[in-house]
Parts: C-alpha cells; structure tokens; sequence
C-alpha cells in the first residue's frame, strides 16, 4: 500500500502540470483544432491519472520530496550467522515514519471509497426517481422526428425516450440501456431534432463511459483540487465536440437555430443531475465559449500530433517528477557501506569461524547495490514475486579475489536456489523453481572481506 501510495502522489504532482498545461493552450488550440480531437486528447490525459505508474530513469528534472524513512542497518545473528535488517534512528511507535506513511495510505484509500460511493450513491437515488415518474413518449410527432433522427445518424443500438417531470434539461443516462430524458416542455419539431442529435452523439461515443473514467481519475485523487479542474473542462469540452459533430456540414441559419435551441433549453437548468448522466449546461463560462463555438465556420485541423505529444508528456511523468526521500536517491533504504578505516580493520577468520562484523548495503535508485560482507557472512533483503520457470540475470562486479554465492532464497520455505562465482565480472543465471515470493540471497565464501556491485534488473523493496 505504501509503495502504491507513493506513486498515486507522484502521479498526481506529474499529471496535475500536464492538466493545467493542455487547459492553458486549450483555447489556442480551439481556434486551429478540431473540438472533437481536443475531446478525445483529454481521454489520454485521464488514463495517466487512473494508472500512476511510470516508467522511471536514473535522472530527473524535478524532485518530490517525501518525509525520509528510516535508517537500515544490518548486524550478524552469532547463531544462524544471517543478517536480519534492523531499523535504527527513529521510534518505531504512531509518531515513526512507517506509521505515518501506513496512516496517510489509510486516509487516502477511505477518502476514495467515500467519493466513489458518494457518486454511486447520489446516481443510484436519481435513477430511481427517474424509473418512479418518467414515462414513454405518446407523442407521434416526438415519436417520429425521434426515428427519422435516428436512421439519418445511422444509429443501430436500441434507444428509448422518456419524458422525466424531475428535470429542466435533456440529458443521456444508463450504460447498457442508454435512455435520452426529455423535461416536460412542449418543443418544436427542429428543436426537439437538434435536441436528439445532440444526445445521439453522445450515444455513440460512449460519453458516459468516459465520464465513468474521469469520475474514477477524481476518486483516485479526491485529494487534489486539480481533478476536479480537469473533470469540469472535460465536460465542457464534450458538449463543444458535441457540438462540432451535430453542425458538421450546416450553414449560419442552422447553427444560430441551435445556439438559440441551447439557450431556451439551460434557461431554466437546476443542479439535478449526476455525475454520470450528460448534462446541456455546464456553467456560464462554459456557454459563451461554447456559443462562440457553435457559430465559428472556420474548417479547423485533425489534432493527432497534439495527442501525441499528450501521451509522451504523461509517460513522461516518470522521468520528470521522482518521488525521494527527504533528498536521498530514488529507492528503498539501505543500509551505508561502513568506513573503510573500520572495514580494513575488520578480524579475518579461518573458513569454520563466524565473522564479527556484517555487511552494509547502499543503493542510490534500488536496482545498483553496492555490498560488503565479512568473511564467510550471508544475507537476504528484499522481496519480489515470480513464476515458475521465469529467468532471472544479474551482473556482479568486484575487484577482490574470493567467491560469492549469489542467488534467490524462497520466502515461504527458505531454500536458496544461487550460484557460485569467482569474483570479478560475470552474470548469474537463476531459473525460478516455483511460483512464490524470493528475496536476494548473497554470501562471501572468501576468508576476508569482500565489496562487490550487484546490478538487479528491478528494484526489490525495503530491506525488510
């Protein structure tokens, strides 16, 4: 959970200054690009927001600071000669770093159940005031402009229509059964038309699957006032393409007939809406850009090289913002490599004793492990889950003379599946024997102490 929390932050820092850079240039864009691209452009953005792992690098242009964690060191146990990781430096009780982040990780995943469940909720008591008083359309003439609308947009999926008294603006509801809502006003056969284009447009592009998906990105994040920017340009943005698709093809009249349709429709707009419904009105601002909108003729341009500048900026995120501790490197807390001057000092033993001194591990991004053993000294750290028959190559770099063992140990039983290797540069090769969870496992065979490189093709965790 901790370490999943710690990219949903990272995810949220990085996508918040994508989000607010695309909305900036939005009405640059507006006036070159098609609103539908700018549309759909938004939907990559929001996937970024709903997935927050990144690929990360070595470098980074900017630096999350996180509260530091603790210190581990590591100290030999005389009787199974292991050395078990101990966390030293800091109090280990409720005001101690792990707790802190346990109870940061705890407030954020209840706040996600509550906004989620909020929603649901709120959807689920509307849905049920809509199956109570709405009712089937008895009008032949709706009836009909209904049908002749439907076969002009070529519309296969079966829709119905309803009349709903509990609401001032037509609207789209249901995933699997979409119904269009229409309040209970006498309209015109052209404005009922546009009315029906309108939300048929929204039928089929899955607008209120969309709208499920930005409804999760501002669950995830219910703690960033930025998603809840982004949910409103979203929508805003959805009713312009919109829009844009009703009109493709239409002279001045038609438009400035729908824009007048638009506007004697949102006059009399209340709050009852969800957030998975669409919805005619998204505010006053909204509806001056979104008239400008409707009455520019200009041909406007397909906008996939700004989509793809949307998706390299949101994988990007990883590269960008990594998330430190306190100021140390990207990774998990190891333990220092001792002072030289002490480990020079360090008692050599025959092959049969038990070293004095342990080991030390460091690491600046978690995958480049520098190690130190004493003679004849062992360890294991870190955890990670494989498959049976996944292979596993590390490099190992040392300049001493000696042996190391070098392997995995299985969690569950202990047993160590390694390999022995004279030091210097080479490759370990370990076949995994059965599905489960391993840790690293290294020990120096040679009678003195020994520092190598470990080179890990993925970061292992703590220490613990």
């Amino acid at each position: 959970m901790e370490a999943f929390f710690k990219a949903v932050l990272e995810c949220s820092v990085g996508m918040s200054v994508v989000s607010l850079a695309y909305m900036a240039v939005t009405p640059l864009m507006s006036k070159r690009y098609a609103a539908k691209w700018l549309y759909y452009i938004w939907l990559a953005v929001v996937t970024g927001w709903i997935f927050p792992f990144r690929p990360h690098f070595d470098s980074a242009f900017f630096s999350v600071k996180l509260p530091a964690m603790p210190v581990m060191l590591t100290e030999p146990i005389e009787a199974g000669k292991r050395l078990m990781p101990m966390v030293v430096g800091h109090e280990t009780g409720w005001g101690s770093p792990e707790a802190l982040w346990r109870v940061t990780a705890g407030v954020w995943l209840i706040g996600m159940i509550v906004v989620l469940a909020l929603h649901v909720r709120r959807h689920w008591r509307f849905m049920k005031l809509v199956n109570r008083w709405s009712e089937d359309v008895t009008d032949f003439k709706a009836a009909g402009v209904f049908r002749a609308v439907k076969a002009e947009m070529k519309v296969v999926r079966q829709v119905h229509i309803r009349i709903c008294p509990g609401i001032t603006t037509p609207m789209l509801v249901g995933f699997f059964r979409p119904v269009i809502l229409l309040p209970p006003v006498p309209f015109r056969s052209d404005e009922l038309a546009f009315i029906l284009r309108h939300e048929l447009v929204h039928v089929k592009r899955n607008d209120l699957w969309y709208k499920a998906l930005v409804l999760l990105a501002t669950a995830v994040h219910w703690f960033n006032p930025v998603v809840y920017l982004m949910s409103k340009a979203i929508a805003a943005q959805g009713e312009i393409a919109c829009d844009e698709q009703v009109l493709q093809g239409m002279g001045f009249a038609h438009r400035k007939r729908y824009g007048e349709t638009i506007i004697a429709v949102v006059r009399n707009q209340t709050g009852r809406q969800t957030s998975l419904s669409t919805n005619f009105y998204e505010g006053r601002r909204g509806m001056r850009t979104r008239l400008f909108s409707i009455m520019d003729t200009t041909k406007k341009k397909s906008g996939i090289v700004i989509l793809g500048i949307a998706l390299i900026a949101t994988i990007g995120t990883g590269a960008a913002f990594a998330v430190s501790s306190a100021g140390k490197p990207v990774g998990p807390a190891f333990a220092p490599v001792p002072d030289q001057s002490k480990a020079e000092t360090a008692p050599s033993q025959s092959s049969e004793g038990a070293a004095r001194e342990g080991g030390g591990i460091s690491s600046s991004n978690g995958r480049d492990l520098s190690v130190w053993l004493a003679a004849g000294q062992e360890n294991n750290f870190g955890r990670a889950a494989w498959a049976k028959g996944e292979t596993v190559t590390w490099s190992v770099e040392c300049e001493q003379e000696g042996e190391l063992e070098i392997g995995i140990m299985s969690v569950s039983t202990k047993k160590v599946y390694s390999q022995r290797i004279a030091t210097g540069t080479g490759t370990v090769t370990i076949t995994v024997p059965e599905d489960g969870d391993y840790r690293v496992y290294v020990k120096n065979h040679a009678k003195d102490v020994v520092r190598f490189l470990l080179k890990l093709d993925k970061n292992f965790g703590p220490l613990v």
